[in-house]
């Protein structure tokens, strides 16, 4: 929708094992891809010798500036317990003028507020350092698209993501049923039909993640 493969060259940070990478390189995009776990480059490595995926650290990326004209990051910053400062300034420094962020993160979706609001999470404020168990945040959406018009990005869309495990995770008592609904990987059109009905339903109000589209119009 915003990029055209001649338009340039485009990162994923924190790819994973690649499947992004696959679809934007089979779809004529010329797609990298770094990640920070060397057993999983390795393995993408071995396995997909024809793909750009390459060792890398997001907080400090080897790319000289402006030399992207998209980044894909999806499911990345909400990961670092000291923030994602860092992720962002190398973001806007190899992100070319007029290129896209395309960026996810879990967040605090109305029904998250709401949970918040009626103390239904657990307050705690003697955290002595990263607590061992640390996986991820949800994080203050419009706190995100602030920092990053900040950054010199302009906002261009935004959309809520995976309603239905949003649903699932945050009301417990559905979720040894729904659990199996949503990992369902049989070819039934039906339940794959009603998964993703069901997941765009509920995405505005319970939405795990969010989808922030941002277009860098400024130099730092």
């Amino acid at each position: 929708k915003y990029l055209a493969p001649e338009d340039g060259p485009i990162l994923e940070g924190g790819c994973g094992n690649g499947q992004h990478v696959t679809a934007l390189t089979h779809n004529g995009y010329r797609c990298i891809g770094v990640d920070y776990a060397p057993r999983t480059v390795l393995t993408i490595n071995r396995t997909s010798p024809g793909l750009q995926v390459y060792l890398g650290d997001v907080r400090n990326l080897s790319f000289t500036s402006n030399y992207f004209m998209g980044y894909w990051s999806i499911g990345v910053i909400e990961h670092f317990w000291d923030g994602y400062e860092a992720i962002a300034q190398e973001m806007v420094r190899v992100i070319q003028p007029g290129g896209y962020l395309f960026l996810t993160f879990p967040y605090m979706s109305p029904f998250r507020k709401l949970k918040a609001k009626l103390g239904f999470y657990n307050r705690r404020s003697d955290f002595q350092g990263q607590p061992a168990d640390f996986y991820q945040f949800a994080l203050n959406h419009h706190a995100v698209i602030q920092k990053f018009q900040e950054l010199g990005f302009q906002l261009v869309d935004t959309k809520s993501l995976d309603g239905l495990k949003g649903f699932k995770d945050e009301i417990g008592a559905f979720k040894p049923v729904l659990q199996k609904f949503y990992n369902y990987r049989g070819r039934s059109v039906l339940i794959r039909g009603s998964r993703k009905i069901l997941t765009e339903m509920l995405a505005g109000f319970f939405g795990h993640a969010i989808l922030l589209v941002l277009k860098r119009v400024n130099t730092l």
